[in-house]
């Protein structure tokens, strides 16, 4: 399998989550995770409109489908899902977020649009940080609360763990992404995309198991 076809197949595995969502969706209903499944829907759709921008060699659409469409997205579905399973103490915090990683996205698409022309690091490396302290709010509140006790049966746990193997193993690939392909090609930076696409698999695997296994509170 080349690494084209391993990125490419990381679509396969957000189909799977998605089509393991909807057979549990009965579960999910009622509750924050009710909108999972159409989330790794149109995740999974905006993937396929991005392979066939790459495959008719159409990059610059491609860059502008994940900068501003698929990044904003995701990021912004995350602050939702975090918002519905922390304390109102962390609202705030989601709030600071959510805001500076907007004003990012503006910056980075206007005074330093030259500077990210290929990938927009600054943006998504913000939206990675928040999305990790998330992660770490949420860890520290599941060791003070009840749900501990079952909390292989949450697929809060099951998320929020998917979402720290994968953003917290590209925390370097993110924002080191322009320096990385440009100047360490070969060395690092493909080396660093297959680790990519395996957290990819880990993380929805993850999201899998806590969609099967999970039991409505």
């Amino acid at each position: 399998m080349t690494l084209s076809d391993a990125t490419n197949a990381i679509k396969y595995f957000e189909l799977l989550t998605c089509i393991v969502a909807f057979f549990n969706y009965k579960k999910l209903k009622g509750t924050c995770w009710q909108y999972f499944p159409f989330f790794l829907m149109a995740v999974f759709l905006m993937e396929c409109v991005g392979y066939y921008l790459s495959e008719i060699k159409d990059y610059k659409s491609n860059v502008l489908l994940y900068k501003y469409v698929v990044i904003p997205f995701t990021f912004y579905f995350n602050v939702y899902i975090f918002k519905n399973i922390l304390s109102k103490k962390a609202h705030y915090f989601l709030m600071i977020g959510s805001l500076i990683f907007t004003l990012s996205l503006l910056l980075e698409s206007t005074w330093l649009a030259s500077y990210h022309t290929f990938f927009a690091s600054l943006s998504l490396s913000i939206a990675n940080l928040f999305i990790l302290m998330y992660v770490l709010v949420y860890y520290a509140e599941l060791v003070d609360s009840e749900e501990l006790i079952e909390f292989h049966r949450s697929i809060s746990f099951w998320f929020a763990t998917g979402v720290l193997v994968f953003y917290l193993g590209c925390l370097p690939y993110f924002g080191l992404y322009n320096i990385l392909a440009e100047k360490y090609f070969k060395t690092i930076f493909i080396p660093y995309t297959w680790i990519f696409v395996i957290l990819n698999y880990i993380m929805y695997t993850l999201f899998s198991i806590g969609l099967a296994w999970s039991k409505k509170k």
